[in-house]
């Protein structure tokens, strides 16, 4: 499968850059998983930091932060507080990788990404005036991806905040993110 034509010429730069790995370069169309997500977080901010996953890991060590998987690529993610868990009703955290993530949930990783690399997000919400996001946790994780064009509306008043995201939309706002760290 190819990606759509509306996706394919940053599909093919985010490709040509390197962040997008072999077993991710199809099924454009379909849900990318957080494992997946994962993969190609820990690849944009090896190129953006010059770090390795090894690197990540022995800086910020989170080993058995999560009872489902210890993938290293998931851990190194954790370890820089890029991703997070769900709590479970033990204490635990589950990172739940086979699940799709959302449009909010992608908001908060921008942001938290852009921060690391000392990009200052915050004074950008009053940019935002979505309809669907008045009363919801990512109104506030909106603002300097929306500003950077990173993260686009649905439409010009919906964002769908808790539509999950295709392979091709990861790609691009990972691709977008890395353009607007430049």
């Amino acid at each position: 499968e190819e990606p759509s034509s509306w996706a394919a010429g940053e599909v093919n730069a985010a490709i040509s850059l390197g962040f997008v790995p072999p077993d991710l370069q199809k099924n454009y169309s379909k849900g990318i998983t957080r494992a997946d997500l994962a993969k190609m977080l820990v690849n944009l901010m090896s190129l953006k930091s010059g770090k390795s996953v090894n690197d990540f890991l022995s800086e910020n060590s989170v080993s058995g932060k999560f009872k489902d998987t210890n993938d290293r690529n998931i851990t190194s993610i954790a370890s820089l507080n890029i991703v997070n868990g769900y709590k479970q009703n033990d204490g635990s955290y589950k990172f739940k990788q086979s699940n799709t993530p959302n449009r909010a949930e992608m908001a908060a990783v921008v942001n938290r990404i852009a921060n690391y690399f000392g990009v200052n997000t915050s004074g950008y919400d009053s940019e935002v005036n979505f309809a669907d996001i008045a009363s919801h946790w990512c109104k506030n994780e909106l603002g300097w991806p929306v500003h950077a064009g990173i993260i686009k509306g649905e439409n010009e008043n919906q964002f769908s905040p808790d539509k999950t995201l295709t392979t091709e939309q990861t790609i691009l706002m990972i691709y977008r993110l890395y353009m607007a760290l430049e």
